[in-house]
């Protein structure tokens, strides 16, 4: 089976709380899922989604990211207000 190469926008409350552990819990049970980047405006957020979930990048620009690391799959968690 083909790697999924998963980067997250948005590592707030709502990452944080739901998404976060549904991700950790996800690549313990599938060995063909990478959790390669996160990214936040702000750096500590980032760095704490980072260690606390199993990210293996945190940044704080999405276009480096995605540019760097070319993601089969990105989960958007910011407020509809940031989004457009």
């Amino acid at each position: 089976m083909n790697e999924l190469i998963v980067c997250v926008i948005g590592c707030g409350a709502m990452a944080k709380n739901g998404h976060g552990p549904a991700y950790q819990k996800y690549v313990h049970a599938h060995e063909n899922v990478r959790l390669a980047g996160c990214c936040d405006i702000d750096p500590a957020k980032a760095a704490f989604f980072r260690d606390t979930f199993g990210f293996e990048k945190a940044y704080t620009d999405f276009d480096a990211m995605l540019d760097e690391i070319h993601p089969t799959v990105v989960c958007l968690l910011s407020p509809v207000t940031a989004t457009c």
